[in-house]
């Protein structure tokens, strides 16, 4: 996953990651998300389910962007200490 190149930075100094530019596979994740869900395409507006979830995962989305570096730090702390399996070549 990717994020957008600009943090966000809200009132009272409340700093909130670029949710909605998060990437997955080359695919902004919200924006593809609301895509299937254009009142043109359903013939009515989101529901509140649809808004509520919406919030869900744009709250999930930032604290994954927020977990970047330790989930980075984890992987590279994993890379460096693998177990040489007998056979397995690089």
């Amino acid at each position: 996953m990717t994020t957008g190149s600009s943090p966000r930075w809200l009132t009272g100094g409340i700093y909130r990651p670029r949710s909605g530019a998060t990437t997955s596979a080359g695919y902004q994740v919200i924006k593809k998300w609301l895509s299937y869900r254009e009142q043109p395409l359903l013939g009515r507006p989101l529901t509140p389910d649809e808004v509520e979830e919406l919030t869900h995962m744009a709250r999930r989305l930032a604290a994954i962007v927020l977990m970047e570096p330790a989930l980075n730090a984890n992987y590279q702390d994993s890379k460096a200490s693998l177990h040489p399996w007998p056979g397995l070549e690089e």
